[in-house]
């Protein structure tokens, strides 16, 4: 009976502390101009007119996830590197030049984005989602692993795209200079909806690619990648090698 009693004391004293522990923070940060995420979170992007991190814990100790500026960059990370972390993250930004995201969560940016150099690199399992155009003089976009990006809308004088492993992206609409596109594995590219002057491919594997150039499309590939591309550019340079397909497409 009285083992029953202790248990009974014990689970009692627990309960305030869980609850505790999954309450919502609200964490004010140093101003920062770019965000590297790592881990299991599943992350929000807004602008803001305060910078700040909410966190909604949903396993584990948020004490452990480590919210911390330096140089600029807004680092969210667990300590020690544990696992066993979950919880929705808001980032609230004033302003914004990079994005960096790594691991298994989601990253979601639901503002506009504008920026004179802007990165955007998606590394690990998690997807990154941008539901609000993307503006640039120039705009760096990776993608490497095996997650995906969908991006609504992007608009730059210069357009860099590297995608590595089985990663896919897809870009609604856009209007661009110049493209240079970059790719390797058996990742896929849809974007037709992005007018491009000017384009560069480089692709090796088994990649398929969808895009639209006004000017000039060059392609260097190799593999058995299949390139489709609206437009009425002239086939300016063509390098290839194995079985890539290049098709014009209505």
């Amino acid at each position: 009976m009285r083992t029953i009693k202790n248990l009974i004391v014990l689970a009692i004293m627990l309960v305030p502390a869980f609850c505790i522990a999954q309450e919502t923070q609200t964490r004010k940060v140093d101003p920062f101009n770019q965000v590297r995420v790592g881990g299991s979170f599943n992350v929000f992007i807004n602008y803001g007119n305060e910078e700040q991190v909410k966190i909604e814990p949903k396993e584990g100790d948020p004490a452990k996830i480590l919210t911390e500026v330096k140089d600029g960059i807004l680092k969210v990370r667990t300590a020690d590197n544990e696992r066993n972390i979950r919880a929705i993250i808001y980032i609230t930004y004033k302003k914004l030049e990079s994005i960096e995201k790594s691991g298994s969560g989601d990253l979601t940016c639901q503002s506009d984005l504008a920026a004179d150099n802007f990165r955007l690199s998606n590394g690990g399992s998690g997807n990154i989602v941008a539901d609000k155009p993307i503006k640039a003089k120039r705009l760096n976009v990776s993608c490497s692993g095996s997650g995906n990006m969908k991006l609504a809308d992007i608009e730059a004088k210069d357009f860099d795209l590297s995608l590595a492993g089985s990663s896919n992206v897809a870009i609604a609409s856009g209007q661009v200079q110049n493209s240079s596109i970059s790719v390797a594995g058996s990742g896929n590219i849809r974007a037709f909806g992005v007018k491009s002057d000017k384009c560069a491919l480089s692709i090796s594997g088994s990649s398929r690619l969808e895009i639209s150039a006004a000017q000039s499309l060059e392609v260097a590939a190799s593999g058995s990648s299949e390139v489709l591309y609206k437009g009425n550019a002239q086939l300016a340079k063509i390098s290839t090698s194995g079985s890539t397909q290049i098709k014009k497409v209505d």
